[in-house]
């Protein structure tokens, strides 16, 4: 729905009274492209995931049986940043979005092949219920 002239005003004003306020801030916010969050958010899992295999290889080659526990954490760190790196990466080209990308478009008449299956438990409802009607 859009907004009213007035609204549009009102919110004119405080978005000017805002970048007069704090300058820094503005400028913080006004960044339009949400990618180069998830940019970082990924050279952050990278740089985890780096430290994870130091410290799991610092818990596997060092001699003791008390490292091996942190060569088991070095492993969750690693597991840990590579998911989030992923969701990151997944989300900055688009792939995590609920709303369908502005990728190619799928021709008239055929879908996605993902697009148009359910759940697993729906699919094998429906197949259980095809078996069922074929009797």
């Amino acid at each position: 729905m859009p907004l009213s002239e007035h609204e549009q005003r009102l919110l004119e004003q405080i978005e000017q009274a805002l970048y007069a306020e704090d300058p820094k801030w503005a400028n913080t916010v006004r960044i339009s492209d949400p990618r180069s969050h998830y940019k970082r958010r990924l050279i952050r899992a990278s740089i985890g995931f780096a430290l994870g295999v130091v410290i799991m290889m610092v818990g596997v080659v060092t001699s003791g049986s008390a490292l091996i526990p942190l060569g088991v954490g070095g492993f969750v760190v690693m597991l840990a940043a590579c998911l989030w790196g992923l969701s990151s990466w997944k989300r900055m080209n688009g792939f995590g979005d609920s709303a369908p990308s502005s990728g190619p478009a799928v021709p008239p008449g055929k879908q996605a092949r993902r697009g148009n299956r359910g759940t697993f438990m729906e699919r094998m409802e429906e197949r259980w219920r095809r078996r069922h009607d074929e009797r």
